[in-house]
């Protein structure tokens, strides 16, 4: 560990404190005996030091081993174990003894080991995980050691170390100009670790990984292509090789592929490429160089460096030349010259003045500062983890600072250039910038604009006015004007030339004002900005100079003198579109000029990045995205050589599978051939279409496209381009996709059950349940407020209902008021689907099912479409929507099945409808008949109004009374005659006659459902047809059958597509286990956090443990993303397949511990039996003591504890139990028995053997008896003796007897002995079958490893941990107790209160273990409370301490307070808790009872009850100290019974026992067979009072219980005879069960009292 001398505390120290602490522990056990013959047996050779052991330099061991070797080997072999035995024989001659070997110098050593060094150790090794802990048997050969530890840490599931492969051979001649593309192809399927999993290319691509950790990008070579996990990596060169497979990791961590940061950002001023700087320096902890600062900052430091490095070059070049003259001069060579000689000096100094001469352009002095800081940017680079960069802000400007970096070799990676947009952002962040400058342009030029236009306006008065003083000159006759007055003449003549020229003047000095404006406005329009100074200064120069010198002041005030210019707030653009802005129009295309031509390296990357629009966290994200390109995985469209390398892939695995079994290849087959293929994170459906309209389709080869090695299919090739595009956008980030809910259509002739079966299974599921039809009925039912009906289900009658209406309507007289409804055109198409089927049209469609697919809850729940598709139409309108479902299930069913459904519903619409139609006909009659009778009545009034009005007129007569009455009879039979012929009666008997029978109808319904049902069905084949092309899923279910069992297909049809939906993406590849094997070794796959658990196994029953599939040359492997997982059977590895999410998100298994357990119990109980159970379920070791003592004297025979062994078997002795135990020691230390554990099968039987086994540190976890009485015992032998045996047995009934009474007799001491020390002893019944005992064992093994699991968990954490089930020893529990010892710190800390809990019979039941200590508590709450906090128990620093052991209460009983005389009791015997809890009141005062005593503070104290003594104990501070009053009770001293008289004595004595008696009697009244009264009650007072005498036995209570039970059932005899022997004689089969066995009873008891008397 350390080449410092350090104690053992020291070493011990240090190794708990390194920063990588040992995961495993190799402990190596060898008895002090065996290690001193062996190192005894040690001699050395000088020369080498090599140490060779006894039997390699023996010369007798020597000689037979090589004649054994003469005897088998051939002549060439034998001359050469000849020159090696010669060598070896003058080897040992020379070979000499270690004096510390010695064996009596031997003993010294390991007794001082054992003394110093092996208790620190064990105390190391204790504090170790013991999951973690081998023990090895010293004794073993170093191969067995080393297999043991590989197949242990196998076991465990450690990841195997990664190593690289290097994958070019140098038999592959690749061409030098191989494509990247081509490479890695033929790359991926050299050198495979399994047939079929190809290396998967990297995101460092083609690059180097070793060249880009240190900086560089560098191209990798064919020649050192290398495998790693399951990856490819492309290296540079050799040395670049041997960097990597040294350690790979570390050019393989993040951040890497992460690209170097030499990047240059230029673009115009305020284009804000210094903030785009430091934001790329930020990401990429680089520095940003600024050659403008860099240049001010460093260069005079720059020029002394330079002229250092001239003056030494310089030195150097003097000293040659000097020399070089002086010994062409002497001819002889002078001594050496150095810098001081004069000549040397004069030629440096003339350098040096040279160089200063010559100075250096500016463009030089930026390359040589930049190369400066570059060069220690890489300096810093140099061993760092992460490498830095720099980034040039702005820098090269031009095509000439190009090439200058060029030159200096310090080109970038990277060229960004920063571009306006169209939106003209730079433009106007340069007038923002210029504001003032140009607005006052702007003014300027207006200002001007308005004074040429007075300037025009000038010019044209002049003009006029010239011409009429003209026109005015010529029309005077200029002669006589002369002659007249010749003066005025020349003074009018000279007066407007005078005008002009003043005119003119002002039009000059306009014309000056106007050109001093444009100087004014040219210089001002010179921007401030220092990045386009030079441009713009240039540009105004030339302007400038070619207008003239004016004096300004007079144009000044004339400008000043104009009216002011407004210029608007917001321009249009932003910015003024005038020439002002003219001069930044040009700088920014002069730009953009000067970066056309610096574009001309071709290892230079150039990147234009647009500014419309964008932050600078936008631009970021370009730059990065733009530089991490290279290492970024790119998806292509899948070609003919992908398919080609499947193809490729399929015919290896056949190949591989050649030597399995027929059988097995038929099994394993389908499965591997159909994963062979890799597909994304959306399996077969499409990802583009699940990120943009959330739906499944499926795709298939045609559209297909490969990223990070994975196929993707997709619905068309638009989604496919759009993948290639922007692949990171479709797939899995972090998390698996997540696929949308449940969608299920539900298609099927009417009367196929859709409604009743599709409600029952949107229940079942907690889907949204929808009728399509029903919807469209809702829209409709809004306006018609009735429903629509199919028009083949119309009513065909001849009359049907509506036109009897109408005629009842007629026959009242009413008028039809409804007034037609409106429907619009999309409801008419809506009335024409639901009557005639018509299709519905897109609008529709896209209103009533759009929302169940993209809005809230449906999107997220899920729902069962009922009635949709219908027709073609409807399933081209969902391909074309994308509204893809996940399955359509289809209804099918019989036409003779829908008719049995059907019929019986039409046939009472039809009933309905007869009826509702007789009643209407009933109704119209009525009506009619009514209607007849009042037209009548009617016409005959009128017909009698007219023959009274004849009457009135022809006048009254006596003599014509009779007359008239005969006239009047006749006048009312015309008058019937003429209304029966005026108002003939309707004949309604057709009505009837035509009424359709009831077996007519039901013919009829029958035909109308069979044609709706071929209709229905021929529509339904041709949509399935369809929606295979469109590859929609459909299920089709034969709904013929009874109801329950179409729902149960419907359940197990639908259920899997909503119980797996959250693993519908994830797929899994079942393996052999030779390929898992090798994907493991190779660390192509890893191990999952499962190991070589079932985790479907798990999942099923979590509270059992489980075995290990370890070995797993038997399981059945699975890849699952980039891990391998073990089933134990075929059924677990589909059953997950199905849904891999649900059984890898439950709680990861512990690291497995191996179980021990011991099954103990007489002969022939079952113990062997258990034993192999578990043995063969769990992998398990079953082991007996005679087993051990044979693998003893197999393994270890020469060992000192064989050969004692051996001495006592064969003097026919029995084997002493202390040996027997060191052997099964060193037998559990073989690696089945110390990894999966071992099952004792019969051990121990006797104290001694148990004892011994804790003493050498083997405790089962259980020890499990199995109860059995003698009888079965015996009876189970003679079962077993009559079976057939290879050999005899000493099994015999005596033999059986034997061992079954010695097991008893030393069962009960070793119970006693697991049950006080350990705490793991149950009991069992062994006559329950092997099946039960085997589960609750389990569930006790159980209940101790996830105990143990959780105590290793907790402690490892550093927290409190339960130690209950833990095996902890009463002695171990005191070698380790708290602080607080006994006593509870819960109650201490919180209450105050001593709690003792040592009388506790289990202690480690309720206590824990923090920090290397335990405490225990009183109950499982505070157990609670101090694993939750033990901080605040169990601190060091905590205020609540236990007091010293002087002060601490302790409980004594009658006798101990006796020995304690004479000393008193406190209080003269009262109980002090009892008086403080009454006040110290005088009626408070109690006596004391001497079993319930305390000492405290040397005090002794007596208390009344258990209670209140177990109060004094808790808070004795608010007790002990407490005075009694001056007056106190009298002392009452006991007075002997027999003193006092006798009904005292009989009070005293016998009252309470003879008056529970005599009650007892006097509420039974008992009356016993053929005994008197008096005499039963006697006997039973006698038998109560012996059957409850507190005085007597428990023996002699239960004896007299079980008389006194028989007297009172006796007793009842008489009174049941009574009552059942009244009445009449019954024969015996008509009395009770019971009766004649009570009536022989009762006879019986006649002669028993007979032979009492």
């Amino acid at each position: 560990m350390s080449e410092r001398c350090l104690k053992i505390k020291e070493q011990i120290e240090l190794l708990k404190n390194l920063k990588l602490p040992p995961d495993f522990i190799i402990n190596i056990k060898c008895s002090d005996t065996d290690l001193a013959e062996r190192l005894s047996g040690l001699r050395q050779y000088p020369e080498t030091g090599q140490f060779y052991e006894r039997g390699e330099w023996m010369r007798d061991v020597v000689s037979t081993s090589k004649k054994e070797k003469e005897s088998t080997t051939e002549e060439e072999e034998e001359e050469e174990e000849m020159v090696e035995e010669e060598i070896k024989k003058e080897m040992i001659d020379q070979m000499v003894w270690r004096p510390e070997y010695l064996k009596d110098n031997m003993e010294d050593r390991i007794n001082t080991y054992k003394e110093i060094m092996l208790k620190p150790l064990e105390d190391y090794i204790t504090q170790h995980n013991p999951v973690n802990l081998m023990e090895l048997d010293g004794n073993d050969k170093p191969n067995d050691l080393h297999l043991y530890v590989m197949s242990r840490l196998g076991g465990m599931a450690i990841h195997h170390a990664s190593l690289p492969v290097l994958l070019s051979n140098d038999d592959d001649n690749l061409p030098e100009d191989t494509d990247m593309e081509d490479l890695m192809r033929m790359m991926s399927s050299s050198n495979v670790v399994a047939p079929g999993f190809r290396w998967r290319r990297s995101r460092w691509g083609g690059t180097c990984p070793v060249a880009l950790k240190e900086g560089k990008i560098v191209p990798g070579i064919p020649d050192f292509c290398v495998g790693f996990q399951d990856k490819m990596y492309i290296l540079s060169n050799a040395e670049a090789y041997e960097k990597f497979i040294v350690n790979p990791r570390r050019y393989l961590v993040p951040p890497m592929p992460r690209p170097p940061c030499r990047v240059c950002i230029i673009g115009p001023s305020l284009s804000g490429k210094s903030t785009l700087c430091n934001l790329v320096a930020q990401h990429y902890n680089a520095h940003v160089l600024d050659v403008d600062i860099l240049v001010q900052t460093s260069l005079q430091q720059t020029e002394q460096e330079r002229l250092e490095r001239i003056k030494q070059e310089n030195t150097a070049s003097a000293i040659e030349k000097i020399q070089a003259m002086l010994s062409s001069d002497d001819g002889e060579g002078t001594g050496k010259l150095t810098d001081d000689h004069p000549e040397v000096q004069a030629l440096v100094h003339a350098a040096l003045e040279e160089a200063k001469q010559v100075t250096l352009s500016q463009l030089d002095k930026y390359i040589l500062v930049l190369a400066k800081h570059i060069r220690e940017i890489e300096q810093m680079n140099t061993g760092a983890d992460v490498p830095s960069g720099w980034v040039l802000d702005n820098f090269p400007r031009n095509v000439l600072e190009m090439e200058a970096l060029h030159q200096a070799g310090i080109l970038p990676d990277v060229l960004f250039c920063l571009e306006d947009g169209e939106e003209n952002l730079l433009l106007k962040r340069l007038y923002e910038k210029n504001k003032d400058s140009v607005d006052e342009a702007i003014k300027t030029r207006l200002q001007k604009e308005h004074l040429e236009k007075e300037k025009e306006a000038l010019r044209l008065k002049i003009e006029e006015e010239e011409k009429a003083n003209v026109a005015e000159i010529l029309s005077v006759d200029k002669t006589e004007e002369t002659q007249e007055n010749p003066v005025m003449a020349d003074i009018d003549s000279s007066e407007p030339q005078e005008v002009n020229d003043q005119q003119k003047e002002l039009l000059k000095q306009s014309e000056a004002g106007q050109d001093t404006l444009s100087e004014i406005i040219e210089e001002e329009e010179v921007p401030d900005q220092l990045e386009y100074d030079h441009f713009v200064a240039h540009a105004k120069a030339e302007e400038i100079s070619q207008q003239p010198i004016v004096d300004s002041s007079e144009t000044m005030e004339r400008t000043e003198q104009h009216q002011h210019v407004d210029l608007p707030d917001h321009w249009e653009l932003g910015y003024p579109d005038g020439p002002e802005m003219n001069v930044h129009k040009k700088y920014l295309q002069q730009f953009m000029h000067e970066w056309d031509q610096m574009q001309v390296f071709s290892n230079v990357t150039y990147s234009i990045l647009e500014l419309s629009g964008k932050k600078p966290e936008h631009l970021l994200e370009e730059v990065v995205s733009e530089m991490e390109k290279p290492f970024k995985y790119v998806a292509s469209e899948l070609t003919g050589a992908d398919l080609e390398e499947e193809a490729e892939d399929m015919a290896e695995l056949q190949r591989e599978e050649e030597g399995d079994d027929d059988e097995e290849a038929e099994d394993e087959g389908d499965e591997k051939i159909s994963v062979t293929r890799l597909f994304g994170d959306t399996y077969h459906f499409c990802p583009v279409a699940l990120k943009n309209n959330n739906v499944l389709i499926p795709g298939n080869d045609e559209n297909a496209a490969k990223f990070k090695e994975r196929i993707y299919y997709f619905s068309s090739p638009e989604a496919r381009d759009l993948f290639i595009e922007n692949s990171k956008q479709y797939v899995a980030q972090t998390d698996p996709l997540k696929p949308p809910a449940l969608r299920v259509l539900m298609i099927g002739p009417r009367g196929s059950g859709k409604t009743t079966n599709g409600k029952w299974l949107a229940q079942q599921l907690g889907l949204f349940y929808i009728e399509f039809r029903e919807i469209l009925q809702m829209l409709i039912m809004e306006k018609t407020k009735k429903a629509v009906t199919y028009s083949d289900e119309a009513d065909t009658s001849e009359d049907p209902a509506e036109d009897l209406d109408a005629l009842i309507k007629e026959a009242r007289g009413e008028v039809d008021s409804e007034e037609e409804v409106e429907l619009t055109d999309d409801e008419k198409q809506i009335v024409a689907y639901l009557s005639d089927g018509e299709p519905l049209g897109l609008d529709i469609l896209d209103t009533v099912l759009i929302p169940y697919w993209k809005q809230e809850p449906y999107m997220s729940t899920g729902f069962i479409l009922e009635g949709f598709p219908s027709n073609t139409e409807e399933v081209d309108y969902l391909a074309h929507q994308q509204l893809f479902p996940d399955v359509v299930v289809a209804l099918a069913v019989d036409v003779g099945e829908i008719q049995v459904r059907l019929l019986p519903k039409y046939l009472e619409n039809w009933r309905e409808q007869c009826s509702h139609r007789q009643a209407q006909v009933n109704l119209l009659q009525e009506l009619r008949q009514k209607n007849r009778e009042e037209r009548i009545a009617a016409r005959r009034a009128e017909l009698m109004a007219e023959m009274l009005a004849n009457t009135k007129v022809k006048g009254h007569n006596e003599d014509d009374d009779e007359d008239e009455d005969e006239d009047e009879k006749n006048l009312e039979e015309d008058i019937e005659a003429m209304l029966e012929e005026e108002f003939p009666p309707e004949e309604h008997g057709d009505d009837l006659d035509n009424e359709e029978t009831e077996e007519v109808a039901t013919e009829r319904l029958q035909m109308d459902i069979a044609k709706r049902f071929a209709k229905d069905e021929n529509s339904i084949s041709v949509m399935m047809d369809l929606l295979s092309e469109q590859n929609i899923p459909t299920i089709s279910i034969n709904a013929s059958s009874k109801p329950k069992r179409v729902r149960h297909q419907l359940l197990n049809n639908v259920q899997p597509l909503l119980t797996n939906r959250e693993s519908l993406f994830q797929k899994c590849q079942p393996i052999t286990c030779p390929q898992a094997h090798k994907l493991l070794s190779s660390s192509y796959k890893y191990y999952s956090a499962f190991g070589f658990w079932d985790p479907v196994q798990l999942y099923n029953e979590r509270d059992i443990i489980h075995p290990q599939l370890w070995p797993f040359d038997h399981s059945y492997p699975l890849i699952f993303n980039h891990f391998i997982y073990f089933f134990e059977s075929k059924e677990n590895r589909s059953t997950f397949m199905l849904n891999p999410l649900k059984y890898i998100h439950q709680p990861k298994p512990t690291p497995s511990l191996p179980i021990r357990l011991a099954v103990i119990g007489p002969p022939k109980s079952g113990k062997t039996t258990v034993a192999e159970m578990f043995a063969k379920k769990y992998g398990l070791a079953r082991l007996s003591i005679g087993c051990a003592l044979r693998m003893m004297l197999e393994t270890h025979e020469h060992t000192d504890l064989g050969v004692q062994i051996k001495n006592h078997l064969n003097q026919g002795q029995v084997v002493p139990d202390e040996l027997a135990i060191q052997a099964l020691e060193i037998v559990l230390m073989c690696s089945v028995y110390n990894a999966q554990g071992y099952v004792l099968d019969g051990f121990p039987v006797t104290i001694k053997q148990a004892q011994f086994m804790a003493s050498r540190n083997i405790i089962p976890m259980v020890v499990a008896e199995l109860k059995l009485d003698t009888l079965e015992v015996l009876k189970r032998g003679l079962t077993d003796k009559m079976k057939p045996k290879p050999y005899v047995m000493h099994n015999s009934a005596e033999i059986l007897h034997i061992r079954n009474s010695c097991f008893k007799q030393e069962a009960k001491f070793v119970r006693q002995y697991f049950q006080q020390q350990c705490k793991n002893w149950i009991q069992l019944d062994g006559m329950k079958s092997k099946w039960w005992i085997w589960k609750n064992i389990l569930k006790e093994v159980s209940k101790c490893v996830k105990n143990i699991h959780n105590y290793l968990q907790r402690t490892h954490s550093g927290k409190a941990a339960s130690i209950n089930r833990m095996c902890i020893t009463p002695k171990e529990l005191q070698y380790q107790i708290g602080r607080f010892g006994y006593y509870c710190p819960v109650c201490l800390v919180l209450e105050s209160h001593l709690v003792e809990c040592s009388e506790t019979p289990d202690l480690t039941h309720d206590a824990a273990e923090y920090r290397g200590y335990y405490y225990i508590m009183c109950g499982e709450k505070h157990l609670e409370l101090f694993l939750e906090t033990p901080e605040q128990f169990a601190a060091a620093d905590s205020p609540h301490t236990l007091p010293p052991p002087h002060l601490l209460p302790k409980k004594l009983n009658g006798i101990q307070v006796k020995n304690k005389f004479p000393q008193q009791v406190e209080l003269r015997g009262f109980c002090p808790v009892t008086y403080r809890d009454g006040k110290q009141r005088y009626e408070a005062l109690a006596r004391g009872n001497m079993e319930y005593a305390v000492e405290y503070r040397e005090r002794i104290y007596v208390f009344e009850t258990e209670q209140k003594r177990a109060k004094f104990l808790r808070t004795p501070e608010m007790y002990w100290d407490q005075r009694l009053p001056e007056k106190i009770p009298p002392l009452c001293e006991p007075v002997p019974l027999s003193s006092i008289p006798n009904l005292g004595y009989l009070e005293q004595g016998v009252a309470v026992s003879v008056i529970k008696a005599v009650t007892a009697v006097g509420c039974l009244k008992p009356k016993y067979p053929f005994l008197s009264v008096q005499t039963s009650s006697l006997l039973y007072v006698a038998y109560y009072l012996k059957a409850f005498n507190p005085k007597s036995t428990d023996y002699v209570r239960q004896k007299y219980k079980k008389k006194l039970a028989l007297f009172e059932e006796d007793c009842a005899l008489i009174p049941y005879l009574i009552s059942t022997m009244r009445g009449d004689y019954k024969p015996l089969s008509a009395q009770p069960i019971d009766f004649e066995f009570k009536l022989n009873k009762f006879l019986a008891l006649e002669d028993t009292q007979r032979k009492n008397v």
